[in-house]
């Protein structure tokens, strides 16, 4: 740095010298020096020496008092930013970065293509399922809530098309890890687009048939309704594990995706409790754990879904957590479980109390109620499948000029199934 300063005088060498005083922990002398360079790349640097000394809402909030917009950063400080509110869960203000990232930061700053893929994607999704899609595809590909609305559509294309740019750069600079994540977001926007559905199940076959990919796409496979060889998937999962000293994330992928091959929730419970220890060597151990109790629910067996319970909650589960879990345990003893699930909806209004309800009330056929919780379910979620769930409990209310109603005003949604289209014709007739 002292020989930098002889040689020329550039904001670079500034710059340089606050990083250098953040790293002492000096962060008032080194904002104080970037405080006389007025420039893009300056604010950036202040921006990054406050999250290094402060928390993330700290950051935002020093951010609003020093009046620094995404438009005044550069490039990596757009970047930086989107990373900030997407760990404080600031969906309205990572949109509003939307409008502030041009072609020239794309090309600076390359990540930015996968980091505005996903503020694109979040737009399509339910703000309290949002937090599930930034790190990881969530484990409902086909059935996700993702609004198919015309507003969703939008954006679930726009996302796509940035996820296969992130893809192809990252390929380009050779950070393989990358390109794939970004690629399978890609895949799965495909397959969930009903215009591009075909072309996304043909590129999701010739990677099953290529020894290279196939273990990893076996639970994409297995979502979408792809025939899968078993004995075939199980016999390279032991070759994998053979040529590799042990299991890989690829081969632990598709022994959790065969543990949806079993016939019943129990089944299910059973094979991730035998294969526990191939599961949570790449995948997280918690939600492995989670899927057990809630497969146990499933197949009413209250008292094992206790017994995984209290283990969770020994290693460390949140009460969150934990209180949600015992509610539906509870539930699952209830002489009338939809009673309790109305309660504790009234009483959360929470998404996934909306939607266990829902389910619950199309188990048991009960149209009248599912019609009115099922309107309220579609209007947070915009979903496709929650479309075709309201139509069909209208349908089946003889609820004929609310249906004609419902599906004139979401003529988008009508025109991706045929399922509503004849709902609509037999309502009209």
């Amino acid at each position: 740095l002292k020989l930098a300063k002889t040689l020329k005088d550039c904001p670079e060498i500034e710059i340089a010298e606050a990083f250098f005083h953040s790293q002492k922990g000096d962060k008032s002398t080194a904002l104080s020096i970037l405080a006389g360079i007025d420039l893009p790349l300056s604010r950036t640097a202040a921006l990054m020496i406050v999250a290094y000394h402060e928390s993330p809402q700290e950051v935002v909030d020093w951010l609003k008092t020093a009046d620094i917009a995404a438009t005044d950063c550069d490039a990596d400080g757009k970047h930086f930013l989107l990373t900030c509110y997407f760990e404080l869960a600031l969906w309205d203000a990572a949109i509003e970065c939307l409008g502030a990232v041009t072609d020239d930061d794309f090309r600076e700053t390359p990540t930015l293509h996968q980091s505005i893929a996903l503020t694109h994607l979040i737009r399509a999704v339910p703000r309290e399922l949002r937090s599930l899609v930034l790190n990881q595809l969530p484990l409902e590909l086909a059935s996700f809530p993702l609004a198919a609305d015309a507003a969703g559509l939008q954006s679930r294309k726009t996302a796509h098309h940035y996820f296969v740019k992130a893809a192809q750069i990252a390929g380009e600079l050779s950070c393989p890890c990358t390109a794939t994540i970004s690629d399978e977001y890609a895949l799965w926007l495909e397959l969930r687009d009903p215009d591009t559905a075909a072309s996304g199940r043909q590129r999701l076959e010739v990677k099953l048939r290529d020894p290279g990919s196939a273990l990893r796409f076996v639970y994409f496979g297995r979502e979408f309704g792809i025939k899968l060889d078993i004995e075939a998937i199980e016999c390279e999962i032991k070759r994998q594990v053979a040529l590799n000293g042990g299991m890989t994330a690829d081969a632990s992928l598709a022994r959790f995706a065969l543990a949806f091959t079993q016939k019943t929730p129990e089944d299910v419970a059973n094979y991730i409790a035998q294969y526990r220890a191939d599961l949570v060597e790449h995948l997280n151990k918690k939600s492995m754990q989670l899927l057990e109790v809630e497969m146990l629910l499933q197949a009413g067996l209250p008292e094992r879904a206790n017994e995984c319970l209290d283990v969770l909650v020994q290693e460390g589960l949140s009460e969150v957590e934990e209180s949600r879990l015992r509610q539906i345990i509870a539930e699952t003893k209830e002489a009338n479980p939809v009673a309790a699930r109305k309660v504790k909806f009234k009483k959360t209004n929470s998404l996934s109390a909306l939607a266990s309800l829902v389910d619950e009330l199309e188990v048991r056929e009960e149209w009248e109620d599912l019609c009115e919780y099922g309107e309220i379910l579609f209007d947070r979620t915009h979903a496709l499948h929650d479309a075709k769930r309201l139509a069909n409990a209208l349908a089946k209310r003889l609820k004929s000029e609310r249906l004609v109603d419902f599906l004139r005003a979401n003529t988008t949604i009508l025109a991706q199934s045929k399922y509503l289209q004849m709902l609509y014709c037999w309502a009209l007739y």
